[in-house]
């Protein structure tokens, strides 16, 4: 078993140091569009962790469907628009965090749902759709969910990169995954952190081709290229989708942790 720990904030290069002296492989980090300080992984962090010898993984989440104040409660968050928004968002962090092209961004499911939950299935169809519109971001498109969405997703989308979280009852999912988080609410290093056994090890920031990327700039010409058609998304698939922009994490609430 490779450990991989996923934890919420960002944290020092020591702290990054223990965690490999405690033998850990790697940790798998948000993306969340800016909208809580620390939460989303940086160059900077990237760059901590590669020199204290760890590998990365990313996942996006603002919300994932957790009963969050201040978002759309529930299972409603997932939406043909909210999937197209939040795999262009991810693409954005992505890039500004220079994480390596042909990776994945695993999109967080955070609550128990239906595996055929017609809103899942709206939703990853979106953030496909995303990245079919701008020509493919150069990422691959990750779930992060319980085991039988996981695997829901994966045949209906064809998506290989799986991240399951605890499994009921706990037991190793009968699949092909990336990471399994089979253990929570633990503490190494004086950090809360979740701990994951990964079978696909996650990059580093070591050796990367800067032309690779898409600049934030150019991200943003692909976001009004298509923002008429976003537009009308939101008035056909959520008549609550214009708040989204302008939501943000409730910070006096504990946050749910993946």
């Amino acid at each position: 078993m490779t450990l991989y720990l996923d934890h919420m904030y960002r944290q020092s290069l020591a702290t990054y140091g223990c965690f490999k002296a405690n033998g850990v492989s790697g940790i798998a980090r948000y993306f969340d569009g800016g909208r809580v300080p620390g939460k989303g992984l940086t160059l900077a962090e990237a760059q901590d962790a590669t020199a204290a010898g760890l590998r990365i993984h990313s996942v996006y989440e603002t919300s994932g469907g957790a009963d969050i104040p201040g978002f759309p409660q529930g299972g409603d968050y997932f939406t043909h628009s909210q999937g197209w928004r939040d795999w262009m968002e991810a693409g954005v962090d992505a890039n500004t965090a220079k994480q390596p092209k042909g990776t994945p961004i695993f999109l967080a499911v955070d609550r128990h749902m239906p595996a055929d939950d017609p809103r899942l299935r709206a939703y990853f169809q979106g953030a496909t759709d995303a990245d079919s519109v701008i020509g493919g971001s150069g990422y691959a498109i990750g779930c992060y969910a319980p085991d039988y969405v996981c695997a829901f997703i994966r045949d209906t989308f064809g998506i290989a990169h799986l991240w399951p979280w605890l499994p009921r009852p706990p037991a190793i999912p009968d699949f092909e995954y990336d990471l399994w988080q089979y253990e929570n609410s633990q503490t190494l290093c004086g950090v809360a952190v979740d701990f994951n056994d990964c079978q696909v090890e996650g990059w580093t920031t070591e050796g990367e081709d800067m032309a690779e990327y898409v600049t934030k700039e150019e991200f943003a010409t692909y976001q009004e290229d298509v923002r008429n058609t976003l537009d009308a998304m939101k008035r056909a698939y959520d008549p609550i989708a214009a708040q989204y922009p302008k939501h943000s994490h409730d910070t006096s609430v504990p946050k749910p942790q993946l």
